[in-house]
């Protein structure tokens, strides 16, 4: 048996296979599936029956061996890490001043305010946040975001719930901005970044330690300050960019 996730939708089942199932195989994608009380209860019930693990970074597969006590005999860390050079992203400055946000909902966990912030200090920028919504607490929080936009008047931020021909979107901005606060709201490597690196978008990234590696490959950014800052002045930063890579 294979189960595919620890995130809630996932708890109970799998709490059940390991009642009938003698052994089954476990992806994990974020930390929050190792850090989450409930989900790190459940990961420990059913250990006695789990023989492989798939986890996308170093990262999780330490975090794993440190919050499970058994050790499991087979870990696998999906090889992710792309090419240096062949990822390599194109300049900052041969792109359209437009930035794309990813972000998952529209809480201040996800980093939406920051972004807010950055719309009201960069006038030339638009912003384009891309909000998905899971939950009617989720669809709450974002009226109130859609409400204080327009209190704000930021015409300079323009929100998307599906982004179509996603390639020809990041091919078309001039880089990605991922303002997440903490390591519990992310995928260890997030999808969003992998198709910057593929289409050789600029990936702007808060040093969070789940992404320690992802260091060479993107711009990062301690706080808030220091992204103004990087924004400003964005050619020292793609000179660190050129050579790391």
């Amino acid at each position: 048996a294979i189960i595919f996730s620890l995130d809630y939708s996932f708890v109970f089942p799998a709490f059940l296979l390991s009642l009938f199932i003698k052994n089954f195989t476990i992806f994990l994608y974020s930390p929050r599936e190792l850090t989450n009380p409930i989900k790190l209860v459940t990961l420990k019930i059913i250990r006695r029956k789990i023989t492989k693990v798939f986890v996308q970074t170093f990262y999780m597969k330490k975090l794993f061996e440190q919050k499970i006590e058994k050790k499991i005999p087979i870990i696998y860390v999906v090889p992710y890490l792309p090419n240096k050079e062949k990822f390599k992203p194109k300049e900052f400055s041969e792109r359209n001043k437009k930035i794309y946000a990813y972000l998952s909902d529209a809480s201040k966990q996800a980093g939406v305010y920051e972004i807010v912030a950055l719309a009201k200090k960069f006038t030339d920028l638009t912003f384009f946040l891309a909000i998905r919504q899971f939950s009617m607490k989720e669809e709450k929080i974002f009226k109130n975001l859609i409400r204080f936009l327009e209190k704000e008047k930021l015409s300079n931020i323009k929100i998307f719930r599906n982004i179509e021909k996603v390639e020809q979107f990041l091919i078309s901005i001039s880089g990605l901005i991922n303002p997440l606060m903490d390591n519990e709201n992310t995928m260890a490597f997030p999808l969003t970044i992998m198709e910057c690196f593929l289409t050789k978008t600029p990936v702007f990234l808060r040093n969070l330690p789940v992404f320690s590696e992802l260091s060479d490959f993107v711009i990062s950014f301690k706080n808030l300050e220091e992204l103004f800052e990087i924004l400003a002045d964005i050619g020292r930063y793609e000179e660190k960019i050129k050579l790391k890579t």
